[in-house]
């Protein structure tokens, strides 16, 4: 069965010659301190709806992963630019500049069709009211169905030590091992998820150790050049 596959769909050239480019992109963590999930929902009480917690944006992949959104960077782009230009593309963000975006990782690995990768992951912080635009919005972007098939707000709101079960659900999604990295110093370094909770789901190997690699140590030229 696979030889007859392989017969009728016959692997090009990229699948058969290793490419020795360095694959570059940059992404972007998106999230808020304060959103109100349950605000529209009138059958809740005055107290559920009044309640509010962090949240962040992930998106479905057109490989069905789960990611941050974000991509490759184009020749003479520097990641900040190429994390603007994505956030437009796929999300159809145009009301963020270069400056409120923080660097929050820097990596260099292989990935697993052996192509040697090169990322650089931000964070921006927006209000629940630009957090609210992002989700009624996003399917307008240019890129949205082609290079996202779905946008994520991962909220923080049910999740306590002694209730810690939908984050767990969540993290059981598939997500590349670099993806999972950027989750977890996203998480420790925003401190929007309880030191503890965020030390049990490593325990667990849901997530990763952190890098320990503070973000303000890159250096800036990096990020502009």
């Amino acid at each position: 069965m696979t030889n007859q596959l392989k017969g009728r769909f016959p692997r090009n050239a990229s699948d058969q010659q290793p490419n020795h480019e360095i694959k570059r992109s940059a992404f972007v963590v998106l999230y808020t301190k304060d959103l109100s999930m349950w605000e529209n929902h009138i059958e809740k009480s005055t107290a559920v709806r009044g309640d509010k917690s962090p949240a962040f944006l992930m998106v479905r992949r057109s490989d069905y992963m789960m990611g941050f959104p974000g991509g490759g960077l184009k020749p003479n782009d520097t990641p900040l630019q190429g994390a603007i230009k994505e956030l437009e593309e796929e999300l159809g963000i145009n009301f963020l500049e270069q400056n409120r975006l923080e660097i929050l990782s820097h990596q260099k690995f292989t990935n697993v069709r052996g192509a040697a990768c090169e990322t650089h992951c931000f964070t921006a912080e927006v209000s629940p009211d630009e957090f609210k635009h992002i989700l009624r919005n996003a399917h307008k972007a240019e890129h949205f169905i082609a290079e996202t098939r779905g946008l994520i707000p991962v909220s923080m709101e049910h999740t306590a030590p002694d209730k810690p079960l939908p984050f767990e659900n969540f993290l059981l999604s598939p997500m590349p091992p670099a993806v999972r990295q950027d989750l977890t110093d996203f998480l420790l370094y925003s401190e929007v998820l309880a030191a503890d909770i965020l030390r049990d789901l490593i325990n667990k190997q849901l997530l990763p150790a952190p890098t320990h690699k503070p973000p303000a140590s890159l250096p800036e030229q990096e990020l502009n050049h």
